[in-house]
Formats: structure tokens, C-alpha cells, sequence
């Protein structure tokens, strides 16, 4: 059925049943009944994203993430709110320098003015102060306290 007078002139294409969840499909003379394919994202089990990704206020929900490349480092970067001008990154070490998989586990807070964050060596971490002994000197170091 091309124009509108193929209705008047009893011209219907035939179109055999198909299957549940198949569509109609036109070659632009034939009509047929094919499969849908994937109406499910998580049907797809290597999913390629063409564009960014608008999240919203959605969050993934459960699982892991895993970030993977092909011939470099994996790098993730939060940017700021202003036309994305300026991010801050994590980024993998190279291969040549993992040992192992690491794992950080960050404190439940922010810390307090001056803290740093310290390592356990097993991945822990936690919020730690310098600790300065009264003198200004241990173990053969020298702490200087003021302006230059």
C-alpha cells in the first residue's frame, strides 16, 4: 500500500501474524514482521556508549564498576560545576608499576584542618596529624616553625 488510494481501490497488503514482540518493518514495498532485538540495556552484555550519559539524580545501583581501556591508563575525573572547566582525576598507576590489585578504603569523614590521609599498608585509611616532638627535632630530623 503506497498512497491512499490503494484503500479505495482494495489494494491491502496481507501481512501474516507474527511472533509476541516482533514489530512491523518496511523495505518501503514489503511490510514483514521481524524481531524487535534488544529492548533491555541489560540484554546487551558489551553495551558501546556513542555520547555522554545523562544521569541525572539516578546512581548505578549495585555492583562493582570496572573502568578498562585499550593501551592506557584508566582514569576517572569529577569536574567542577562551571561549564566543566577544570576536573580533578584518579588515575591507575602503568602496569609496569602495579603489584598486585590495591584497594583504598576511604575514612567515614572529612578529617580536620591540617589532617592527611595515612595508609595502614593494607589499604585501610584514616586521617592522621603530623606529629611534631617538643624540641623541634626526632630521630635526627629538624622541624623548623615559623616564616623564612
Amino acid at each position: 500500500m503506497t498512497r491512499a488510494r490503494d484503500v479505495a481501490d482494495k489494494n491491502l497488503a496481507v501481512i501474516s501474524a507474527g511472533n509476541n514482540g516482533q514489530i512491523l518493518t518496511s523495505d518501503g514495498t514489503n511490510w514483514s514482521a521481524q524481531d524487535a532485538g534488544i529492548t533491555e540495556l541489560s540484554e546487551d552484555t558489551t553495551p558501546a556508549l556513542g555520547g555522554d550519559l545523562t544521569m541525572g539524580s539516578n546512581s548505578i545501583a549495585d555492583g562493582v564498576l570496572g573502568i578498562k581501556n585499550t593501551g592506557t591508563q584508566s582514569e576517572i575525573r569529577m569536574y567542577c560545576e562551571v561549564n566543566n572547566a577544570h576536573y580533578v582525576a584518579l588515575k591507575a598507576p602503568a602496569h609496569a608499576n602495579f603489584s598486585g590489585n590495591p584497594t583504598l578504603t576511604l575514612p567515614p569523614n572529612t578529617g580536620t584542618s591540617g589532617q592527611f590521609l595515612s595508609t595502614d599498608g593494607n589499604g585501610v585509611t584514616s586521617w592522621s596529624s603530623v606529629e611534631i616532638p617538643a624540641g623541634g627535632t626526632s630521630n635526627g630530623k629538624a622541624y623548623f616553625f615559623g616564616s623564612m
